[in-house]
């Protein structure tokens, strides 16, 4: 606990200092994990020159990234927190009055700091048996204590950044009824002991006690990365049978990020902030207005084209629908198109984001499923092209029967030419992913790595970025870096308890008792998904219900690719769902639109997404046809 001692620390006027000192620890670390980001890049970057230009591979990068991925996915942490980054479900939460939240916000800050003091002291026992064992790394031998202490080191900055939060936080206790506090206190800590400790302990039903433990965290509002901490600590508690059995949380975050195939994720995601700073989103519907504007609705179908061309890049829906969204609404509307509809189109047309490759998703899953990720990419592109027509006939029928919008002139070549000019470096990026992982010069991995590399010398270049504002844009990836490193690693960690409390073996055990049908499982599964998808993101449920779902779907001989697809038209179904659709609440915030306006646009869109999914589910080989053709 907090003492008032401590709390006067950071609330008097010489505390300053040392709430600055922390703040200061959190943003230099969050500096190192953009150079790192950076460094990343470039090295993987010339070791697919070196080997794909002068066929002359390296012996060292493959390493050196490794390190440089462990060490900045950890050293974000703090950053992100200190910047709110990590994700809450606060679906009840938002609904308790102001001084139950503040008091909730409190416990999950609690909540935070006990699984960082748990990293912290692991870690210092990791890295001290590290040094005595003289650990050495596979390739250049370098012993591997110093990469383990920057883990410790970026926890023990984790926890000083939650402890200063909370002793702000504490003040807000005096103006909060203490029979309130206390209440609630004892709710939630009553809550975590019996389903934690007691009934495991005490019943034969400790998965689904872990189950509900996992539920009750995320609902009362603690971050997600950190209440599936939180329910991994308990888990091994209770398997281990003793304190010293939650060693493997940071060794099993250790090697989770000992993947060079994880390197893509927090590179696309950089690759993203990259293009949304760049204007390219205005070029880009320049570009495609040129082509179709003249067609019924054509602005739309620019909008739906915008945002498939930028899909294609940034890998994340959100910033799809923001980034697109930003420049095309105030446009669509001021030339007579229905607000409602547009605002359905841009909530819509920003969900290809997870599907058309780069994915963040996809990455997600090929790594808890261990599936090829470059296999999963480019599944995703037929049904892509598939979801971005439905989407703009969708469009085309809605202003057809409305009459609500304003025809462009045909434009002449010259002018889409000139268009193509301008638009033409950010046409050329997916191009340069796609088809590097199609003909095999590079993998997935690396081919995020080229992408950063292509998108700075544009920024550098093209844009006239200096390289510190470069670095300064390197933060805004850095904060989802931060929550990314967490779920990851505490998922994971999380997986390895399922498979031993053999939660999938019960499943399938009780699918084959039943006779379930392959199909109803699937089609159960499907709206499952899509309901979850209202409250979680694409990243959150992969990470909790692939552990589960995929040795079941294997016993079952259904193809995990083609899943991939089905399961990431279903993250794209629940991010335009209401109540809680993510979205949908991003084009609120940037059109000021009110929310059941947006609900009323989405919903013809929601069913174009639909028959794209059928299709999908009954025809594999939309999915599965062109990456077995792969080099």
């Amino acid at each position: 606990m907090i003492t008032k001692a401590a709390e006067a620390s950071f609330s008097d006027g010489k505390s300053n200092s040392l709430s600055t000192i922390i703040d200061t620890i959190a943003n230099g670390l969050a500096s190192f994990t953009g150079i790192a980001i950076i460094l990343c890049s470039i090295i993987a970057t010339f070791e697919v020159v070196a080997r794909a230009v002068f066929q002359y591979p390296t012996t060292w990068t493959h390493e050196v990234i490794i390190w440089l991925m462990i060490a900045f996915a950890f050293t974000s942490v703090a950053y992100g927190l200190k910047e709110g980054s990590h994700v809450r479900v606060d679906a009840i939460t938002k609904r308790f009055s102001k001084e139950t939240r503040d008091i909730l916000y409190l416990i999950s800050l609690v909540f935070v700091l006990a699984y960082g003091l748990i990293f912290v002291y692991f870690s210092g026992l990791m890295v001290v048996d590290s040094f005595r064992s003289k650990e050495t790394s596979d390739m250049l031998l370098a012993p591997l204590w110093p990469l383990k202490a920057v883990i410790f080191v970026a926890m023990a900055a984790l926890c000083l950044q939650a402890l200063k939060m909370i002793a702000q936080k504490l003040p807000v206790l005096s103006g909060i009824h203490p029979a309130r506090t206390i209440l609630v206190s004892i709710l939630m800590a009553g809550i975590f002991g019996l389903l934690g400790i007691w009934i495991p302990e005490n019943t034969n039903f400790a998965p689904i006690s872990f189950l509900l433990l996992l539920l009750f965290m995320l609902a009362s509002g603690t971050p997600v990365g950190f209440a599936i901490g939180m329910v991994t600590c308990t888990g091994y508690y209770y398997l281990g049978g003793s304190f010293e059995a939650l060693i493997a949380i940071p060794e099993i975050a250790y090697w989770s990020w000992d993947s060079f195939t994880l390197m893509a994720l927090p590179l696309f995601i950089f690759v993203g902030h990259i293009m949304l700073k760049s204007g390219i989103a205005r070029d880009l519907l320049d570009f495609t207005a040129k082509w179709v504007g003249h067609l019924p609705g054509g602005m739309a179908v620019a909008a739906l084209a915008s945002c498939a061309i930028f899909a294609a890049i940034s890998g994340s829906s959100v910033v799809n629908a923001a980034t697109i969204g930003l420049v095309a609404i105030p446009i669509l509307v001021e030339m007579n198109y229905d607000r409602k509809m547009v605002c359905g189109l841009i909530a819509a047309g920003g969900t290809m984001g997870i599907l058309i490759p780069p994915s963040a998703a996809m990455i997600t899953y090929g790594v808890v499923t261990e599936e090829s990720i470059g296999f999963l990419f480019i599944a995703g592109l037929i049904p892509g092209i598939l979801l971005f027509l439905a989407l703009s006939a969708v469009a085309m029928i809605l202003c057809k029967i409305s009459g609500k919008y304003q025809p462009l002139p045909k434009a002449p070549w010259r002018e889409r030419i000139s268009n193509f000019k301008q638009a033409v470096w950010g046409l050329l990026m997916p191009v340069i992913v796609l088809g590097g992982i199609y003909t095999g010069v590079f993998t997935p991995s690396e081919s995020a790595a080229v992408a950063v590399v292509y998108g700075m010398v544009y920024m550098i270049f093209i844009r006239k970025m200096s390289l510190s504002e470069l670095f300064e844009l390197t933060k805004d990836s850095t904060k989802t870096v931060a929550m990314i490193c967490i779920m990851m690693s505490a998922a994971l960690a999380l997986a390895k308890i399922i498979a031993m409390l053999q939660i999938p073996q019960a499943i399938l055990n009780a699918l084959i008792a039943i006779s379930l049908p392959g199909w109803l499982l699937i089609v159960l599964v499907m709206v499952a998904l899509i309901v979850m998808g209202m409250f979680l993101g694409a990243m959150e449920i992969t990470l909790l219900t692939m552990p589960i779902l995929a040795p079941v779907l294997t016993a079952m001989d259904f193809n995990l690719s083609w899943f991939a697809v089905l399961f990431t038209l279903n993250m794209e179904m629940g991010l335009i769902s209401p109540p809680f659709g993510l979205n949908l609440f991003v084009v609120q915030q940037i059109s000021g639109t009110p929310f059941e306006d947006i609900l009323a646009g989405v919903w013809p869109f929601a069913i174009g997404m639909l028959v794209v999914l059928i299709l999908v589910a009954f025809f594999p080989c939309l999915s599965l046809w062109l990456p077995s053709t792969m080099g």
